[in-house]
């Protein structure tokens, strides 16, 4: 298995990515080396993945992907990323990525006026949680990271 389910409540699901898992890319498959926590906030169009290094276990980054509302049916998610995503350095600092994308796809694909613009509302929601610093946008090491989101310990719960 790929990624483990750690905690799940109507509110938030979060998983456990193992080390070596696949990572598909336009330009193909590549396998992380690194653990991650992912968390799936319900009702909100964005997933968050925090990226630890699999020796130390130390913060390398967390990353969110701004997409459509998530289903989750008990053995997968289900989502359309949005190309739209916020890396938040193990310092704090947010940078906004894809924005390019974002539009060439939205006017590719005739994204409905809605969906732009709750896509927008995402991105702001995610850099606002970012510059709080709240759990789990910390730059706690993987175990401390992982017992805060197992216990509940997020922006969203």
């Amino acid at each position: 298995m790929e990624a483990t389910v750690l905690a799940a409540s109507p509110a938030l699901l979060v998983a456990r990515g193992a080390p070596g898992r696949r990572f598909i890319t336009a330009d193909g498959v590549r396998h992380l080396a690194t653990v991650t926590l992912e968390y799936f906030p319900a009702d909100r169009w964005y997933n968050l993945l925090s990226y630890f290094d699999g020796a130390s276990g130390a913060l390398l980054y967390h990353f969110g992907n701004v997409l459509t509302d998530t289903a989750w049916d008990g053995q997968a998610l289900h989502y359309i990323d949005l190309d739209l995503d916020l890396r938040v350095t193990a310092t704090g600092a947010a940078i906004v990525e894809d924005v390019a994308d974002f539009r060439r796809n939205a006017r590719q694909w005739r994204y409905p006026a809605d969906v732009r613009r709750q896509a927008l509302i995402a991105l702001r929601e995610l850099r606002a949680l970012a510059a709080r610093g709240a759990p789990p946008f910390t730059a706690d090491p993987y175990p401390v990271a992982e017992a805060r989101a197992r216990a509940g310990q997020t922006v969203w719960t």
